[in-house]
């Protein structure tokens, strides 16, 4: 169920939130230029603050431990 509400957050984020950001600052500079300094302030956070994972296996130490969406990518597809 937990997966679910993640999957439609993600699902919100990259298919509504993202185009709506680019529409909205398409033809402002000034728009775009606090995106791009979000951007670039949104790395020094805590990648727990900006990333959401699905299908997460907790117990896997290797590389990838599911499907990881991050919030720049979101600020970034515009």
């Amino acid at each position: 169920m937990i997966d679910l509400a993640k999957a439609l957050v993600v699902l919100l984020g990259y298919g509504v939130l993202a185009p709506a950001l680019g529409m909205l600052i398409a033809r402002s500079r000034v728009g775009q230029r606090v995106c791009f300094c979000l951007m670039l302030f949104m790395t020094s956070w805590h990648p727990s603050k900006l990333t959401l994972m699905l299908d997460s296996i907790e117990w896997y130490r290797g590389h990838t431990r599911g499907f990881q969406f991050c919030v720049i990518e979101i600020v970034g597809w515009r």
